[in-house]
């Protein structure tokens, strides 16, 4: 059984129609005009319309082509009835949408056979509705779950800074936006790079396990990041370094932000778990790429480095800006 809209102004024709699909225990749906038709069709969302060509105000031409323009009906499909028999009358149907025509007058188990068919592709395009939504679901979520499988590669779990594998993707972008004033590619003149270490950090761990490290880890991150200022970026490196990124940042405030760097880490103890306080210090190296010295992301990156250990040797707990 189906849900069948029969659109035909005549009143005789109508008739007939509607007792042959009744003895078939299909419901119906019955129009008297184009208008009345596409109201019902909107509402009610039959599995097939059969349409009258020749109406008066709205003819079946133009029914079949609304029903067609509309996303929420094209896929219903429109048996198209007429005496008008041409070959040129057959190809209007179809231009205008019919998905099957039918001349008057018509045997009744034609109509039935024209339906079952109709009914057939209703069946099927809904189905291939119904499996196209689903795969369009299961892309969505693929796609979701990649998002979220290219942050973690991208995430260090620990901190949820980004990591490595981050930086080396991030910092040679910023190098290239690295030039004159007049440059039109650049946007900025300068780009300090400051390579971030913890201060005896092993002794956390042999002293107090790799939960307190971890601890000290965590605490350490978020206290950088209170201190960043807007515009510059940290990342995990690795172990107990990281890597602070300020474009835009030339060397006399380098050294200004990294000693602000480090006044984030030492200025009060850090308070861990079991009621655990313990000092903990930062060293820190800067290195600077500019417009009249440009660097590639490992130059600049093993510039800084050598500038922690400048800092390392000279006692630690402190900066060193190349």
């Amino acid at each position: 059984m189906a849900k069948i809209l029969v659109i035909e102004d005549d009143f005789s024709a109508r008739s007939a129609i509607e007792r042959g699909l009744r003895r078939d225990k299909h419901e119906l749906l019955l129009a008297t005009n184009g208008p009345e038709g596409l109201e019902f069709a909107k509402g009610g969302k039959p599995n097939l319309i059969i349409c009258d060509w020749m109406m008066p105000g709205m003819d079946g031409l133009e029914v079949c082509r609304k029903i067609k323009e509309d996303p929420e009906l094209r896929t219903i499909p429109v048996i198209l009835v007429s005496g008008r028999i041409s070959r040129e009358d057959m190809i209007m149907a179809f231009e205008s949408g019919a998905d099957d025509f039918l001349t008057k007058p018509f045997n009744f188990y034609e109509l039935k056979a024209r339906l079952r068919s109709g009914l057939r592709i209703h069946m099927l395009m809904n189905e291939l509705k119904d499996a196209n939504e689903k795969l369009k679901n299961l892309n969505d979520r693929l796609s979701t779950k990649n998002d979220h499988l290219h942050s973690l590669s991208h995430q260090d779990p620990l901190t949820e800074l980004p990591n490595r594998r981050a930086l080396e993707i991030s910092l040679p972008r910023l190098l290239k936006q690295v030039g004159k004033r007049e440059d039109s590619n650049s946007n900025y003149r300068y780009l300090a790079a400051f390579m971030i270490d913890i201060d005896h950090f092993k002794s956390f761990n042999d002293s107090h396990g790799h939960a307190t490290g971890d601890a000290v880890l965590k605490v350490f991150s978020r206290r950088l990041i209170s201190a960043l200022k807007p515009g510059s970026s940290l990342y995990r490196f690795a172990g107990d370094e990281f890597v602070c990124i300020a474009p835009g940042m030339h060397k006399d405030a380098a050294i200004v932000y990294a000693e602000n760097l480090c006044t984030s880490i030492n200025h009060s103890l850090f308070s861990l778990q079991n009621d655990l306080k313990v000092t903990v210090t930062t060293t820190i190296g800067g290195a600077i790429s500019s417009d009249g010295n440009h660097c590639t992301m490992q130059e600049l990156l093993n510039k800084a480095d050598e500038a922690l250990y400048k800092a390392k040797y000279a006692g630690r707990n402190q900066s060193h800006i190349d």
